[in-house]
């Protein structure tokens, strides 16, 4: 099957990519063509069979097989003869998480969320080649109330949506790391994250938190870059930003005031570090979101 972008808008009338998407579909075609798309897919098997062709893998669906499709890396379908097939689709931008998250967050980064305070292994492409199986209906039902709020749009259907997503993630992150509560790497890092999490307001260094918590700085170091793909330093300014940006949509403290609340005495600082984040500066972003 040759790849091509397949126009899949028009094809599962997805509405236009906007801010804070998320689109939830029940389809029955078990022949598409290789496409992509600017969004993440989360794909659930409620019956019948069919080929999924991930990059150049070809893999086999059944009932109760889910998976996760990232932006931008194509994939399709390809029939298994004499079968019905029947899937459920979510397809979400990491902002409808947070709105500090963009097109380009990872997996790794949705999951260390305060939401979720789930760290996990970096993730490559060839994770996303794996379809795992839900031997029970939880997947199901998670997905079928997903669609019928989709469908039916009641009052504060999309604040449901919301934790619908969180909820598949969850699943997701449980076939990178089955066991978090297992001390190693991930479990150093995954304190460090915590510490983070709760000191951010704090003149904050590595060095000083493995010191505390009886680690190696060094080594948590290289853990931490491989298993967030950022710096500590990085880490520290994304948590931070992300602080600042409740406190300009939520409170009324003027910009040196979120500033210092969040860990940056410098104001000039403060600015340059929230516009490589944002792309856009506190001022402009308070008044953006607050019109929106």
């Amino acid at each position: 099957m040759s790849e091509k972008e397949f126009k899949n808008d028009a094809e599962y009338k997805v509405r236009p990519l906007r801010t804070a998407l998320v689109t939830v579909l029940k389809s029955e075609k078990n022949n598409v063509g290789m496409h992509s798309h600017r969004y993440y897919e989360f794909v659930y098997v409620e019956s019948g069979s069919a080929d999924h062709i991930f990059k150049d893998k070809r893999i086999t669906l059944n009932p109760g097989n889910y998976f996760i499709v990232p932006p931008n890396v194509p994939h399709g379908y390809a029939p298994v003869s004499g079968k019905d097939f029947r899937i459920y689709n979510v397809c979400f931008t990491p902002d409808i998480i947070d709105k500090t998250f963009n097109l380009g967050t990872t997996l790794p980064e949705m999951l260390a969320h305060p939401l979720f305070d789930i760290t996990v292994d970096s993730v490559d492409d060839s994770f996303y080649e794996n379809v795992f199986f839900c031997n029970n209906d939880t997947v199901f039902q998670t997905v079928s109330v997903a669609l019928s709020e989709y469908s039916q749009k009641k009052p504060n259907y999309r604040r449901m949506l919301r934790h619908i997503v969180c909820a598949l993630l969850i699943e997701v992150s449980r076939n990178i790391s089955p066991d978090t509560d297992e001390k190693g790497a991930n479990g150093f890092v995954s304190d460090v994250v915590n510490y983070v999490n709760e000191n951010y307001q704090s003149n904050i260094e590595l060095t000083a938190i493995c010191e505390e918590l009886g680690y190696n700085h060094h080594y948590v170091g290289r853990c931490f870059k491989k298993q967030m793909g950022r710096t500590f330093t990085e880490y520290v300014h994304k948590i931070r930003i992300k602080k600042a940006c409740f406190f300009l949509l939520s409170t009324t403290m003027s910009i040196a005031q979120v500033a210092n609340s969040v860990g940056y005495q410098n104001i000039t600082y403060f600015y340059r570090i929230f516009k490589e984040q944002t792309g856009t500066d506190p001022k402009s972003f308070r008044t953006k979101e607050t019109l929106s």
